[in-house]
């Protein structure tokens, strides 16, 4: 139901696809509705990547705020502490 809603068309078989939608670097177009996406990588990294990551970035330990809103709810913040170390 999301692909549909979100490409024009249904899910039907792997050549569908391919004949509705072109991928072109980070865009997704679908030639049934005319929706462009943007699109990115999957990736799953190890932990011991995920650190290297952290470290290679310059990453001060503080505090960062999560601000989720969701449509039944009203919008709520929590602020996490930040460790200045990842235990191990």
């Amino acid at each position: 139901m999301w692909f549909e809603t979100l490409t024009g068309f249904p899910e039907e078989s792997p050549q569908q696809v391919r004949e509705n939608i072109t991928v072109d670097g980070q865009t997704l177009t679908s030639h049934v509705n005319g929706k462009v996406f943007v699109c990115g990588q999957l990736e799953t990294p190890t932990l011991a990547g995920l650190r290297e990551q952290v470290q290679a970035s310059g990453y001060r330990p503080g505090e960062i705020s999560v601000v989720k809103s969701l449509p039944m709810f009203s919008t709520y913040t929590q602020t996490y502490r930040m460790p200045g170390r990842f235990s191990r």
